[in-house]
């Protein structure tokens, strides 16, 4: 079956894959233009669809650099229903800004997280009366080639490495996997965080990296889980006897049910497309599928990304006296290698500013 699809998607992939060649061919030919900025710009990207783990990649450089930098994130603001360049607020919906600027910007309160179509345009704005030391993240923009990133990191997953994968729509690839030349510091996420030396090496050589392009693992640490939609957000530790309505509308939640059908004796599932908008129809077959699991001691979990889309509903949620629950992630890289990949990041961006500062 897989290969009688592959046949028949074949004409599709080609026509799509063509496109995207030339477009790229007409930039490496400057035939359209690449804005540079002087300033340091770190874009954190990936060659598939999803599920790569950006945004919790750029948690972990906001995390790394606001101590000592201005930090700045820059977004498409994907499925918002706004246009244009447009500041992030915390009282800011998901359908204004996307789920994942809006998350971004609940987490760290006191730096500037924006939403722009065209991030070309979009810096500027961003970085308009900052400081001089003002860094800028760029949160899915590997294909946004009308900026050249000072730093470009590109994302691929341990479970389904771009190498062996293919273009839309036969696989997930939204350009070939030559377009990985294009970025500085590769990252293989979602790897076990007991990934030993000999199964780094074996991935390695199949990525077969550039001289010039440097290769990370990280990990996916779970935090404590928390209640929502109640006055505060109060840490909870549920039972392992208790029972779980995992609700996702992510690229991937498959790690996330491994990871709670560990924790607990019986996880049920509700799975929507990435970045769904939740619909009254939605919520309330949501909580027709919780009233219908038997027991009293049982929770809906979700991701903090799905909270934000989930949020406009919480008096539904409260009346039908569910408890729902947050399961927080983050990234870490293993030992040595953070201070790597650390060290990495800080040398870029103090170079850049240097360079920037002696000019000016």
């Amino acid at each position: 079956m897989k290969f009688i699809n592959t046949i028949l998607l074949a004409p599709f992939a080609f026509l799509y894959g063509l496109v995207i060649y030339l477009r790229n061919f007409l930039y490496q030919q400057n035939f359209f233009r690449a804005v540079n900025f002087d300033i340091p710009v770190i874009s954190v990207g990936n060659l598939s669809t999803g599920g790569t783990g950006k945004t919790p990649h750029v948690d972990y450089l906001i995390n790394l650099l606001k101590a000592e930098y201005s930090v700045g994130v820059l977004s498409r603001g994907y499925r918002r229903k706004t246009s244009g360049y447009l500041e992030v607020l915390p009282q800011h919906t998901a359908k204004d800004v996307g789920d994942e600027p809006l998350l971004t910007k609940w987490k760290h309160p006191n730096i500037s997280v924006a939403v722009a179509e065209n991030r070309a345009l979009g810096i500027p704005s961003l970085a308009k009366d900052k400081t001089e030391n003002f860094v800028v993240l760029l949160d899915d923009a590997f294909q946004h080639r009308g900026v050249r990133p000072g730093l470009n990191i590109l994302l691929t997953p341990y479970d389904d490495l771009y190498v062996n994968n293919q273009i839309l729509p036969i696989g997930n690839l939204r350009e070939f996997k030559s377009g990985a030349d294009r970025s500085d510091v590769v990252i293989v996420s979602h790897t076990p965080k007991d990934l030993d030396a000999k199964g780094k090496e074996k991935i390695a050589a199949s990525l077969q990296l550039k001289p010039y392009q440097k290769l990370f693992f990280s990990y996916v640490q779970y935090l404590p889980m928390y209640q929502v939609f109640q006055q505060g957000f109060e840490r909870l530790n549920p039972s392992k006897e208790s029972k779980i309505l995992l609700l996702t509308g992510i690229a991937n939640n498959s790690r996330m049910q491994e990871f709670l059908e560990n924790q607990f004796e019986e996880v049920y599932t509700r799975t929507f497309g990435d970045h769904h908008s939740y619909q009254l129809q939605d919520i309330e077959s949501i909580i027709t599928t919780y009233n219908d699991i038997a027991g009293e001691q049982k929770y809906l979990i979700t991701t903090e990304k799905d909270f934000t889309r989930l949020l406009p509903f919480q008096n539904l949620f409260n009346k039908a006296g569910i408890k729902v629950l947050c399961l927080p992630i983050k990234v870490n890289f293993t030992g040595e290698e953070k201070q790597k990949f650390d060290k990495t990041i800080h040398f870029f961006v103090e170079r850049t500013l240097e360079d920037y500062l002696s000019d000016n």
